[in-house]
């Protein structure tokens, strides 16, 4: 099995131009949202904007199985670490019982994860990586891909074919928290964070509200040298 790091310079990159004022602060709108699934590709992805500003990225693209919404105390506004009972057995006679299905209330489906993050038709918005948006949702059923940034993943290992978890910031496609839902009793985790429902040690790498800026005076030739990678 292939281990992919985002300081492995065999990782795949890609980079672009975004022709505009990088700001994605102004899209952590809504609360976010809960995924699980399964790493198909990761790869380091670099973008410049207008300003010369350089920004990176690890993009994980992920299969999802499973999405809900984040749910949050409305007098703390601390996360609620929902445990959804997926069936519950009714009595139907004296010995006889029912097994009968239980809706989500929170869970969501690949379209309307879509359409939250992204207005583009795709689970990429328009002018992010547009030559990506025939690789992900609708055109590829059920697969999104997410950006997290580069800072807090350095040491991180997400090989393919691994389960994962992971939290949006807000109802976008960057990163909150992210976790290695398999293999967290052989230590693929950072942190000694415990989260009811996600196991006793797992990943969790809290993102603050800023942007993973590159210095500015550093010119295209930096963008595959620089430390970060």
């Amino acid at each position: 099995m292939i281990v992919h790091k985002s300081k492995d310079l065999t990782l795949v990159s890609s980079q672009q131009f975004y022709n505009g004022n990088w700001n994605v602060n102004q899209q952590f709108n809504g609360k976010g949202y809960y995924v699980q699934g399964k790493i198909v590709q990761v790869r380091n992805h670099s973008l410049e904007d207008n300003f010369k500003k350089f920004y990176r990225y690890l993009a994980i693209v992920v299969d999802i199985s499973y999405a809900r919404k984040r749910v949050f105390d409305d007098n703390t506004n601390e996360e609620i670490e929902v445990q959804h009972q997926k069936e519950q057995k009714i009595r139907k006679g004296y010995l006889t019982f029912e097994t009968q299905e239980l809706e989500d209330p929170n869970e969501v489906s690949m379209d309307d994860l879509m359409n939250s993050i992204s207005s583009s038709g795709s689970a990429l918005p328009d002018m992010y990586y547009d030559e990506g948006q025939q690789n992900v949702h609708p055109n590829t059923q059920n697969r999104f891909e997410f950006w997290g940034l580069t800072k807090y993943f350095k040491q991180i290992d997400f090989p393919v074919g691994e389960k994962i978890v992971l939290k949006t910031k807000g109802n976008s496609m960057f990163i909150d928290t992210a976790s290695s839902a398999s293999n967290i009793s052989s230590g693929n985790y950072a942190g000694e964070s415990v989260v009811g429902g996600w196991g006793d040690k797992i990943a969790n790498f809290k993102s603050n509200n800023d942007n993973d800026e590159v210095d500015n005076n550093n010119d295209e030739s930096e963008w595959s040298d620089g430390d970060d990678w």
